[in-house]
């Protein structure tokens, strides 16, 4: 770990990891059906609970466990050198413990069945989440991501729909993740937004006002000097208290048979689904 994440974090418990600190690291255990985040070896919250928490009920949502702080009363037991209080507490990565399922031995159909599929989609989320682990979270997912043909006075466009939602959290029985309106939502074309040379084109609301924490979004893209290209489309989400979500993505592709020769829509783009890993670091 140390030769794949700087030390962000001083020496003191009682020192803060910064906001904007990188990395993440998830231990997968059997089992107990938990999420465990640091401290284990005291009951006193970290300087990063909060932040932690979050992400950690960002999980529960998907594969069901129950969020708590593996030292905490009533969560699990102390435990003194885990790996991810190791990780936490010398590197200030975000650190995870993964129990699963109901025994140490599973059948493998039980795991196949009711264990794989769920955490996978965990872990997609942890790797979206990984360049900004302590603020991401904190943000509206943005899903049912899809784009479609449309006309515009100046030519062809690209229409982009998606939903932005900040309620997406489960601790399951250890509190609520507060959530929060939709202030803001954009798209970006072949880099994720933080790089500062990408075209990005703001989201509106479907309805026409941001009001709600579940929000329908629409983009438009000028496609008018596009050639037969495969292109990235990046959404992102923000609530109303200032937190950017990970981005989704899909790729659209035209196909040869896509435009007229004069330019104009005769066939749907070729749209599939994908998942962007968020891991470019500035």
């Amino acid at each position: 770990m140390t030769a794949l994440f700087p030390d962000q974090r001083g020496p003191e418990d009682t020192a803060a990891v910064a906001a904007d600190a990188t990395g993440l690291m998830i231990s997968l255990h059997s089992y107990g059906q938990l999420v465990l985040f640091p401290w284990g070896w005291r009951s006193t919250p970290s300087p990063n609970h909060t932040a932690l928490e979050t992400l950690g009920r960002k999980f529960g949502y998907f594969n069901g466990a129950e969020i708590c702080q593996a030292g905490e009363p009533g969560c699990i037991y102390q435990t003194d050198g885990s790996t991810d209080d190791w990780a936490y507490g010398e590197l200030g990565v975000a650190a995870y413990t993964f129990e699963l399922g109901t025994s140490f031995f599973e059948q493998c159909t039980y795991f196949e069945e009711n264990l794989v599929d769920q955490n996978l989609v965990a872990l997609r989320y942890a790797a979206k989440a990984a360049r900004r682990p302590y603020q991401t979270p904190a943000g509206p997912e943005t899903i049912q991501v899809t784009a479609s043909i449309t006309s515009t006075l100046t030519g062809p466009a690209l229409a982009i729909q998606a939903t932005a939602n900040d309620t997406r959290y489960d601790s399951n029985g250890w509190g609520i993740e507060p959530s929060q309106v939709i202030s803001a939502a954009r798209l970006s074309i072949d880099a994720p937004s933080w790089i500062t040379t990408t075209q990005r084109y703001t989201m509106t609301a479907t309805d026409g006002l941001l009001d709600t924490s579940i929000e329908s979004l629409t983009g438009v893209i000028d496609i008018s000097g596009w050639g037969i290209e495969k292109r990235l489309i990046l959404v992102e989400g923000q609530d109303a208290a200032g937190n950017w979500g990970a981005p989704t993505a899909l790729f659209v592709e035209i196909s040869p048979t896509s435009l007229s020769p004069e330019g104009e829509p005769i066939t749907p783009f070729i749209v599939a689904n994908r998942f962007y890993l968020p891991l470019v670091r500035q």
